[in-house]
């Protein structure tokens, strides 16, 4: 076994399987990636692409990942180096809605960011929709994954 910052790792490891699990059960948002690490700088963009329908990404997050890679060390950026200027983004992403047909197959869409209506938190939105024992179940779940340092 190999040690790569202290943890055991089985032999043929892949190093980018922890950081693909990311997004594995979630979409990449601009929120949800690391807009410093070439590999989610742009995945974010690859969700919802104009033409696709019938899901969320054309590709797997992994495979994204490398093309947010590639789109990096091709010179695209979201910040000058020389003079820190970002530009911010004309779209912003809006998940599926309750009304669309279903959460796996509706892309969601991109809209101008003033015309974003956030009433609630999403987060407290699925909680309410969870019984009080589904509630207790999740909070001791998330006190055992921190407890193990999972993230």
């Amino acid at each position: 076994m190999s040690r790569k910052g202290g943890v055991n790792l089985p032999p043929g490891f892949n190093p980018k399987a922890r950081k693909y699990a990311k997004f594995a059960n979630r979409l990449p948002t601009r929120e949800t990636c690391d807009l410093t690490d070439p590999s989610e700088m742009f995945l974010w963009m690859l969700v919802a692409l104009p033409g696709v329908n019938g899901g969320h990404q054309a590709f797997p997050s992994s495979y994204n990942m490398l093309i947010s890679e590639h789109f990096y060390q091709c010179g695209a950026m979201l910040t000058c180096p020389q003079c820190g200027f970002t530009k911010q983004p004309e779209k912003q992403y809006v998940p599926p809605s309750d009304g669309d047909p279903h959460w796996l197959t509706s892309p969601g869409t991109w809209v101008n960011p003033k015309d974003v209506v956030t009433t609630e938190d999403p987060i407290d939105a699925a909680l309410d929709k969870m019984g009080p024992g589904l509630r207790l179940a999740l909070f001791k779940r998330l006190q055992e994954r921190e407890a193990k340092g999972e993230h």
